[in-house]
């Protein structure tokens, strides 16, 4: 073999070792990128993945309420339905269209009702595009969804349905249906549209088939990224690739062949030369001296290109810490509420679970907002907005040793303690709470009124489950509320007594209320001196049943059937004085007791009114009875209703004087011509011998141009004391007890 031959081959060989090393670093480079690029989308898929988790769970979640709601009023009408679903509705963001309640499978009720007005009455069953899943739901009993759905109204949609169960026996469906594409730009899908093929399918329950719900392409992938998602008995798969495939080029990549190309063609010759300066070495010292130089600066080229390669080191590792920090970012937003950044119910589920399973004690303080939705209705969305941030900020400053806090949706939030739930502990707490609350909250409108109704329930003392829990918690902080709100209320076993009492005596006011089986009890009031009926008291009972006004009015409040209840006995009491009129009796004034509901209503003055007109019965034969009570809320708005009746010819009495406020200051500014001095007030007044400051009371009540009533008089003393200190009018067993309509006709007609 020649010198020169042998030359040759060598540099050659060390030339393709170098270029093979650089080639195989590029396509580590290049796999890295597609690795990366993979990574990248995944992370894109699994936010479209929580997204859809998120939305169709959060929203479905109200349909559990809806189930609650009907199985616990069978009876309601769609005035009611729609006052319940506007809630669900109005918190969805726009991305529910309707929610359907199905009797069996045709549709009954329907909210927003204009819109989707002509679905009422459509048997589904019936509809080629949706009685399939109709019937799967009706069979099985088991929640669905199903998406593109042609709706009969129009359009497309996500629909959800769940079953509905009445003791045990199926009773029809509830159903949320979600817009199409908002529900689709809303998770994130559109977003990716651009750059990305995308599809997402999930598998029929009835046939077992793959059924897209929405595609960007027509020809099958290769090697996409797959996300799962499950939501009830639909198995969804998410699949997502570039739309140009997967490319590992990049400036690294390019850089590396480049240079590896450089470093294997300077090698070979640096190295052919070398072999060429070795062989001339003893013919030439100048020469070899030659090939050092060019041999260092060869080598000073390869240090260049090693510093280069370190360089790119340092910005990879920017890059995997870019990456790192996108990936914390997607772990807070899928635990955290995005308004309040709070932890979320998903997060509560999470570190409750944590809890049962070790076994560990603890407590639950379901907080709610005293009337925040006046606050939404009167200030508006945002402004409730900035309430909700400064209570989260309240309730997060105390959060502290074992206490965590969450915000479920809504006005809702949950302290949850672990550890042993020390009476005393959870009584210091929510004191603490309620006390920053007032004294350190400063939304403008509302300083130093914000407060809350607390329920506490303690586990596992209440519950083995979040369910348990959040159901005997939910019934806690209602009796808060029902106690007057801002109070804490710790639940008790009773409590669900008393739940399932108020629930009865609801169901049998709504059952007098259909079958018009209430009626109308007349006590009359007499002058203080010569016996004389003045006028008399109309007073609402339930026919067949021993429940008493004090028991069924307060729950008519709170359930809001006091307004048609209402309505009933206006109705009732003009067409009495019609019916005393046209029998040619001497009428007598009638007094109706008005709630402060019905006030803030505002209706009831209308229909009164119109009431009057239609029957021809004159506005001095009729009273309106109010309480203190109506001074709680929109005080001005109050006493406008109260000052048009009055300027109308209607005169208004202030009933239990003494029960309330007791404050003599509203009297000079309330629309009133009578005070009623309740019962519980006498009796103190005159078992102490008080007749003097009785004497000042009435006194005072005259200079402000005001009849007093006296209730509850049972004997001839009490009589003579009160008409001998000036009381203006009587009530009570002494002169009659409460009688029937034809009863009272018999004292008119003398």
């Amino acid at each position: 073999m020649s010198r020169g031959l042998r030359k040759n081959l060598i540099s050659l060989a060390v030339a393709l070792m170098i270029l093979a090393g650089a080639m195989f670093t590029a396509s580590v480079e290049y796999r890295s990128n597609v690795s990366q690029q993979k990574q990248d989308l995944e992370d894109s898929l699994e936010v479209v993945k929580s997204n859809w988790e998120n939305i169709i769970e959060a929203r479905v979640l109200g349909l559990k309420g809806l189930i609650s709601y009907v199985e616990l009023h069978p009876n309601f009408t769609q005035q009611e339905y729609e006052a319940f679903a506007k809630g669900l509705y109005e918190s969805q963001n726009q991305i529910v269209t309707n929610i359907a309640l199905l009797k069996d499978t045709t549709v009954t009720y329907v909210y927003p009702y204009n819109i989707n007005r002509l679905a009422i009455g459509r048997d589904l069953a019936l509809e080629e595009g949706q009685r399939n899943f109709i019937r799967y739901t009706k069979n099985t009993r088991k929640s669905i969804m199903d998406a593109p759905v042609e709706l009969i109204q129009g359009g497309v949609g996500i629909v959800v349905r769940s079953p509905l169960m009445m003791e045990g026996e199926y009773w029809g469906q509830v159903s949320f249906v979600f817009d199409y594409y908002a529900a689709l730009q809303t998770t994130g899908m559109l977003d990716l549209d651009r750059e990305n093929r995308i599809q997402l399918t999930f598998i029929n329950p009835l046939n077992g088939k793959l059924k897209t719900v929405w595609s960007n392409y027509e020809e099958p992938l290769t090697d996409p990224v797959i996300k799962s998602i499950r939501l009830y008995d639909t198995s969804m798969k998410l699949y997502g690739m570039p739309k140009e495939g997967w490319n590992g080029l990049s400036q690294l990549f390019y850089f590396i062949l480049i240079t590896g190309l450089l470093l294997s063609v300077a090698s070979f010759f640096a190295l052919r030369q070398l072999i060429t300066v070795k062989d001339q070495l003893q013919e030439n010292q100048l020469t070899i001296r030659e090939a050092n130089e060019r041999l260092q600066n060869a080598n000073d080229e390869l240090e260049a290109t090693i510093h280069q390669l370190v360089a790119s080191e340092k910005g990879l590792k920017e890059q995997y810490q870019e990456i790192k920090k996108q990936e914390e970012t997607i772990q807070f937003m899928a635990e955290r509420d995005p308004l309040t950044e709070l932890y979320n119910r998903r997060k509560m589920v999470e570190v409750l679970k944590d809890i049962f399973q070790s076994g560990d004690s603890g407590a639950m303080l379901l907080l709610d907002i005293d009337n925040f939705k006046d606050i939404n209705d009167s200030q508006g969305h945002v402004f409730g907005d900035r309430v909700l941030r400064e209570v989260a900020e309240v309730l997060l400053e105390s959060a502290r040793d074992n206490w965590s806090v969450f915000r479920l949706g809504g006005d809702e939030f949950v302290l949850l303690y672990q550890g042993e739930p020390d009476l005393k502990l959870i009584e210091e707490k929510t004191e603490e709470i309620r006390r920053e609350l007032i004294v350190g909250t400063k939304v403008e409108h509302l300083m130093n009124h914000i407060t809350v109704s607390i329920g506490v329930v303690r586990f596992p003392r209440d519950g083995y489950t979040m369910e348990e829990l959040m159901i005997r918690a939910d019934i806690a902080m209602y009796t808060a509320k029902r106690a007057g709100k801002n109070q804490c209320q710790l639940f008790r076993e009773e409590m669900i007594q008393d739940f399932e009492r108020k629930i009865h005596i609801e169901r049998q006011l709504r059952k007098s209320l259909e079958e018009q089986s209430l009626y109308l009890l007349y006590q009359p009031v007499v002058t203080a001196e010569t016996g004389e009926i003045r006028y008399f008291e109309a007073l609402l009972r339930m026919g067949d049943n021993s429940i008493s006004p004090g028991e069924f009015i307060p729950v008519a409040e709170e359930s809001g059937l006091i307004l048609p209840v209402g309505e009933w006995v206006i109705r009732r009491v003009v067409q009495q004085l019609k019916e005393w009129e046209e029998a040619g009796l001497s009428l007598r004034p009638v007094a109706i007791n008005i709630s402060p509901r019905q006030v803030r209503g505002k209706s009831f003055a209308a229909l009164l009114h119109q009431e009057l007109e239609r029957n021809q019965i004159s506005t001095e034969f009729i009273e309106v009875e109010i309480t203190e009570t109506v001074l709680l809320e929109g005080v001005d708005e109050n006493i406008q209703v109260l000052e048009d009746l009055r300027n109308r010819g209607i005169s208004i009495a202030l009933d239990d004087f003494g029960t309330g406020y007791s404050s003599l200051n509203y009297l000079t500014y309330l629309p009133v011509s009578k005070i009623k001095l309740d019962k519980t007030m006498k009796d103190r007044v005159l078992a102490f011998g008080k007749e003097r400051a009785l004497k000042s009371l009435i006194d005072l009540i005259h200079g402000l141009d005001m009849e007093i009533v006296a209730e509850g008089i049972e004997s001839q003393q009490e009589s003579r004391i009160l008409a001998s200190q000036g009381c203006d009018l009587l009530q009570g067993y002494l002169f009659s007890p409460p009688v029937t309509a034809e009863e009272a006709a018999k004292m008119l007609a003398g």
